[in-house]
């Protein structure tokens, strides 16, 4: 059983059982007590499917929908965007094993944003899971390595 918080949504955190793909989400109350060291990943819902992305013991895994993938060198996380849609491929020696449409939320961005560390992977979950996957030393952060 893993605890994952929402990417978006500090107090919003999820038992995740890994065995079965189920996942339920905490009270407010519960979530509040949870500290960052029991957290072990991060999810959000993107076109109606569970994703998300979270170690296990020394391993990262992406979860989309009911496919689990651990991340390795033979793993690749690619999104392919425009203004209002985005396409996630999860591929393994390129085989592709997901490929999820969705639209980007938009709702709580804004033009002019002056909080000075935003990134698009801040509002973009897909690109999120690419970025941690394309680089090693975010993983060993993931981890708890770094």
């Amino acid at each position: 059983m893993f605890l994952l918080r929402n990417n978006k949504q500090f107090n919003d955190i999820v038992t995740y059982d890994a065995e079965n793909g189920n996942w339920q989400r905490l009270g407010p109350e519960r979530s509040k007590k949870v500290v960052p060291a029991e957290v072990s990943g991060f999810f959000t819902i993107l076109s109606s499917k569970f994703c998300a992305i979270y170690r296990s013991g020394q391993e990262i895994i992406a979860c989309v929908g009911d496919v689990q993938i651990p991340l390795s060198h033979r793993v690749k996380i690619n999104v392919s965007r425009n203004l209002e849609k985005r396409r996630l491929t999860i591929s393994e020696d390129a085989n592709v094993i997901v490929n999820l449409e969705y639209s980007l939320d938009t709702s709580d961005q804004f033009e002019g944003d002056p909080t000075p560390f935003i990134e698009d992977e801040d509002f973009d979950f897909g690109l999120f899971m690419a970025n941690i996957a394309a680089s090693q030393e975010r993983q060993e952060v993931l981890k708890g390595n770094a």
